[in-house]
């Protein structure tokens, strides 16, 4: 527990300007509670900063992608941060990357004490729900659900391969997935489930009542009820284009209208014997 204060005090003051060593050990207790997990449950985590991506790389010993701003390595309990942007942006990596290895230590299988082997849609997801909501993130899953370019939840294996504007609808994907899996239980009482069972698939459909895959399906339509409303009604981009198509469709209909209307003009002329439906219009001048 010593050692879990000092960690706190250290991130105080590595970050002095910000309201993160006013609040971490709050947001840190919130993440071994959510879990079911003991209050100290992040004691003897290492964090390293890093200057720029390569030293991070160094530091992690290899597998950052290009778009990284930090790694959890569970197995060794360290945190690596990188030290680029806003004192919130890190704040947030940081409190991301701790929530790695809080889930991993939770999810220690009771047999021998290994880690569980859990999708790593899931274990990104669980980690950006402290994030809240972020209209830009909506956005990208917004518009990636209208033109179809949603990745499989299981595609999130390959995510460190994937370039940054990928990623980082991959990653909303992850954070969505794991929101919807309150509409079945808490995260908490999934993860128990995981551990009794042993087993990711099993524990899952224990403690939801659903098989994996039938989540899969249902979390997809989820996307489609809740991005395209989301694109209708509040995306700027879809708006203007909008308000164009409106403006051609109100041209398209004058144009049909006038035309409506000289063809029936015509039809008179030709019935009460005008020369041109034109000579109508110049009578009507003339009597005003």
């Amino acid at each position: 527990m010593r050692q879990f204060i000092i960690i706190l005090l250290l991130i105080g003051i590595v970050f002095p300007k910000s309201e993160i060593g006013k609040d971490i050990p709050q947001k840190l207790f919130q993440i071994c509670e959510e879990l079911h997990l003991q209050k100290n449950c992040l004691e003897g985590v290492k964090i390293f900063f890093a200057k720029d991506i390569d030293e991070m790389t160094y530091l992690a010993g290899g597998g950052v992608p290009e778009w990284g701003a930090g790694i959890a390595i569970p197995e060794k309990d360290v945190v690596i941060i990188l030290r680029v942007g806003s004192i919130d942006e890190q704040r947030k990596v940081l409190l991301h990357e701790l929530t790695h290895i809080a889930l991993h230590r939770k999810l220690r299988s009771r047999k021998d004490n290994k880690n569980i082997h859990i999708p790593r849609w899931f274990d990104e997801g669980v980690a950006q729900l402290h994030y809240g909501f972020n209209i830009h993130r909506q956005s990208q899953l917004a518009w990636a659900v209208l033109w179809r370019n949603i990745f499989p939840l299981e595609a999130l294996e390959r995510v460190n391969g994937f370039v940054s504007p990928h990623a980082k609808v991959a990653y909303a994907e992850a954070h969505d997935a794991a929101l919807y899996i309150e509409n079945y239980c808490t995260i908490g009482a999934l993860c128990d489930s995981i551990v009794s069972a042993g087993d990711f698939n099993e524990g899952f459909l224990k403690a939801t009542g659903i098989s994996i895959y039938e989540f899969y399906d249902e979390w997809k339509k989820h996307l489609v009820r809740s991005y395209i409303l989301f694109v209708l009604l509040g995306d700027s981009r879809f708006l203007w284009v909008l308000i164009v198509l409106l403006f051609l469709l109100l041209g398209i209909m004058k144009i049909i209208r006038q035309r409506l209307q000289m063809a029936k003009l015509h039809r008179q002329a030709e019935i009460e014997g005008w020369q041109d439906p034109e000579h109508f219009f110049q009578d009507y001048v003339d009597k005003e």
